[in-house]
């Protein structure tokens, strides 16, 4: 049986415990939804990283496939750039109520593949 990469186990999980911590704040549903959708896109680009470089690649090359590969941020990107009017306050209104969301939870995204980093730092030694 293989082992489980200690990039993939920071990865992940630091992305579980961000998701449960940002649904903390509002109920018992928030926590589910949100801690699942973190770790799932965590593990999605996981095995983006585990095609290219590898989990022996070089750290920058895995936090910036870590952080594009996950869906979340690429989504919350997409969004950025459809509301782009409203982030930068050229359009305001109900339909702007969000938006300020998406950067955050693009900046959430930065940390998971940064925390597998230093996991799979601590393992070597």
């Amino acid at each position: 049986m293989r082992r489980i990469p200690s990039f993939i186990y920071g990865h992940v999980l630091s992305a579980l415990l961000l998701g449960l911590t940002g649904g903390s704040v509002l109920d018992l549903q928030a926590v589910l939804i949100f801690s699942s959708v973190m770790a799932g896109c965590a593990l999605a680009s996981g095995l983006v990283c585990w095609l290219w470089p590898g989990f022996a690649g070089p750290g920058w090359q895995l936090w910036l496939v870590g952080a594009i590969a996950n869906p979340l941020f690429l989504a919350a990107g997409f969004f950025s750039y459809q509301d782009f009017d409203c982030l930068v306050g050229n359009k305001t209104g109900w339909n702007c109520m969000l938006t300020d969301l998406e950067p955050t939870v693009m900046a959430i995204c930065l940390v998971p593949p940064l925390v597998g980093l230093v996991v799979r730092r601590l393992a070597r030694r």
